[in-house]
């Protein structure tokens, strides 16, 4: 039962600090959970917790008024009202050498023939009708799984196997898998291609 609960053991989730927090205007007159327009609601499942720690905490006044940052990644939905009260900047996938350089940072121990040819992969990846797009945390999220697995180049079948850690959709797993099947078939051909044209010129 929710009344029987104690505060504490609700708020402390055992790592850092859990902190419930309610941003009002200072002319709003809003001192309690109490005070919230109707129509306001607060995520929780604890309705009665989440009151009385409104109304022990009181009212916290911010020094300067917050900046808040939306991110949709192209695919949440937001409404016209809140749309009407933005400023909007279209953030686009980095390119390859920047990405290359936050996969370097974010992954210690990463190689650096791996860094190089999960961004590779990825950006062909992106190019594709996908349903979703990998993101740079997907990338970093690859890099990080093939280098505990101590992987430091890719193949074709490692590829086919840890393509769910970026791709979320089998249609879309299954889009890569042909177009990487391929690309993979064709650096072949260029490559039997190089060797037949360099042994033609030792035979000269």
């Amino acid at each position: 039962c929710e009344a029987q609960r104690p505060l504490q053991q609700l708020l402390d989730l055992g790592f850092g600090a859990c902190r419930v927090v309610v941003a009002a205007k200072e002319d709003a007159g809003v001192a309690s959970i109490a005070d919230i327009a109707i129509g306001s609601r607060v995520a929780t499942v604890f309705p009665r917790i989440t009151r009385k720690y409104f109304d022990e905490l009181g009212t916290l006044h911010a020094r300067h008024i917050p900046t808040v940052v939306l991110t949709s990644n192209n695919a949440r939905e937001m409404s016209d009202a809140l749309k009407r009260r933005c400023l909007h900047l279209y953030i686009d996938f980095p390119e390859r050498a920047q990405e290359l350089e936050i996969v370097r940072l974010k992954v210690p121990g990463v190689s650096e023939r791996l860094a190089a040819e999960v961004v590779s992969v990825v950006h062909r990846v992106r190019k594709l009708d996908l349903k979703k797009a990998p993101s740079i945390s997907e990338t970093l999220d690859w890099a990080k799984a093939l280098t505990l697995l101590n992987v430091k180049t890719l193949d074709e079948p490692l590829v086919a196997e840890t393509l769910s850690i970026i791709l979320k959709y089998e249609g879309d797993i299954r889009k890569a898998q042909q177009e990487l099947k391929e690309h993979v078939e064709l650096q072949r051909a260029k490559l039997k291609t190089a060797r037949l044209e360099g042994d033609k010129d030792v035979l000269h």
